[in-house]
């Protein structure tokens, strides 16, 4: 006698779900994220972490007001500077669950993601790949727990080995506003940017082929749920329980990516450079506002780190996403691909533990004053340059270029286009690399004795190709305010 019991959620249409085959991809976490997450699922207003025993629904808000067009010539409005993101956790935590971290991975991504997170070279982690199905044996004494997103939604299933009873599996759930099984038996969790709605499952044994109905409901006792089957049923035959997920009312857009910059590669390849929003792992559950880990917020726009994105030559696969970014926040500003489709990229950072690699030219962040524009925050701006390996899993150099003001930013009268803040050009020269951007720096490191005559200067400057040497570099300027955003 086989009694196999298969609970069975799906998560509906907020799961960001890949243009790749449409699969919701599970994101594995070895080592670049809180330990307390084993995967990570893109939300369109969020994130959900997968964790030893339970969910963490991550949801933040990104109205449309965010990616405004318009701005202030060098001026940051009043309601850029309170550094508030509206935030809101919940979590399920399954009460006695024991998983002792075995899994079984299936529906492999054709890509593969890199993380540059840290100035530790022990935290970066190159070439994982995403999985579309994941199952956590044993996740209860003969219960398997199964996460599938193949087919563009997520669902989740228990998968109960004979003599097994269900009834071991309850969740508690924390951080929520409310809790409650409505008239029609659904199950409701209110936070202060939604509700979350868990409809009234549906239950059925399996035999011979055929479905046969069975009767089952949520069960509230405290904050702790579970399954009830008033009429019981055929444990011989195969259960599955169907309830549906829903995520509604949430405000705001579901982007947090933002373009930047572009390049090809040398047989036709495209990657694309911008930023990537994300409010890091939260400690607390409930709504919130915090100054978090993971960059610098400013007013309800979560802090970034650097994205990069290979695409095939046809855009109809991606090759690779790399992550780079240390504690405060940062963007591309320009790329470049040399013959053998090594990546430099130009970019600001106003982190101290950007991560720098090979003999970096200057290994300090040297700062300069909070300057917030379009939206984005700096807590001062050094420009950085680094150099990617054509699949943009490995780090082979990086550096600071700055002084004691703001390096790479332009917050000058000459910023007449959105964007024009974030302008600056690399291109190649031999196997150098020649720079154009713009420094408020009166130590900015030149080498031919030139000085900052104005406000901002422009600057170019020429490295070496391990970008451990600067073999020329001068202002170029004269009393009022110059820009470098090209060559």
């Amino acid at each position: 006698m086989r009694f196999v019991a298969h609970i069975l959620v799906t998560f509906l249409s907020v799961f960001w779900a890949s243009a790749q085959e449409d699969i919701v991809w599970l994101h594995p976490n070895k080592g670049q994220w809180h330990p307390n997450i084993e995967y990570q699922v893109d939300l369109a207003s969020g994130k959900m972490y997968v964790e030893k025993d339970g969910f963490t629904y991550h949801f933040y808000e990104n109205p449309k007001k965010d990616h405004d067009h318009t701005h202030e010539k060098g001026i940051a409005h009043e309601d850029e500077t309170d550094g508030h993101l509206k935030q809101h956790v919940v979590r399920s935590r399954f009460a006695g669950s024991n998983w002792k971290k075995e899994t079984v991975t299936t529906t492999t991504s054709g890509f593969y993601r890199n993380y540059f997170l840290s100035p530790d070279t022990d935290g970066w982690v190159s070439g994982l790949h995403s999985y579309g199905s994941v199952t956590m044996k044993d996740f209860y004494p003969g219960i398997d727990l199964q996460m599938d997103g193949s087919d563009g939604q997520l669902k989740y299933s228990f998968i109960v080995a004979p003599v097994t009873s269900p009834q071991q599996i309850k969740w508690d759930v924390e951080g929520a506003s409310s809790i409650q099984i409505d008239k029609e038996g659904n199950l409701v969790i209110e936070t202060t940017l939604g509700n979350i709605k868990e409809s009234k499952p549906v239950a059925w044994t399996i035999k011979n082929g055929q479905k046969i109905p069975v009767e089952v409901e949520f069960k509230k006792n405290k904050q702790q749920l579970s399954f009830h089957f008033p009429n019981g049923y055929t444990t011989s035959d195969t259960l599955v329980i169907d309830p549906y997920l829903v995520f509604s009312t949430y405000t705001g857009a579901t982007s947090d990516n933002w373009g930047m910059t572009a390049t090809p590669g040398p047989n036709g390849e495209m990657l694309a450079g911008g930023i990537s929003f994300g409010a890091g792992y939260p400690i607390s559950s409930g709504a919130f506002d915090p100054s978090f880990n993971g960059g610098t917020p400013n007013n309800n726009i979560s802090g970034f780190d650097v994205s990069i994105s290979k695409f095939s030559d046809n855009g109809s696969q991606l090759l690779y996403s790399t992550f780079i970014g240390g504690a405060a926040n940062e963007l591309p500003e320009s790329m470049i691909t040399t013959t053998n489709g090594d990546l430099y990229v130009l970019g600001i950072t106003a982190s101290a533990n950007f991560p720098l690699s090979g003999t970096p030219f200057q290994n300090t962040f040297r700062g300069g004053p909070t300057a917030t524009h379009n939206s984005l925050r700096f807590l001062g701006s050094d420009i950085f340059v680094l150099k990617l390996n054509e699949q943009g899993t490995q780090l082979l150099a990086s550096t600071y270029v700055g002084g004691t003001d703001l390096d790479g930013l332009n917050i000058s009268n000459l910023s007449f286009n959105y964007g024009d803040q974030y302008r600056g050009e690399i291109i190649l020269q031999g196997e150098d690399v020649v720079i154009a951007s713009h420094s408020r720096s009166a130590n900015f490191p030149v080498t031919n004795g030139s000085t900052l005559k104005g406000l901002q200067d422009m600057v170019a400057f020429k490295m070496n190709n391990n970008l451990s040497q600067m073999i020329w570099s001068s202002y170029h300027g004269g009393t009022g305010e110059e820009t470098g955003n090209s060559l």
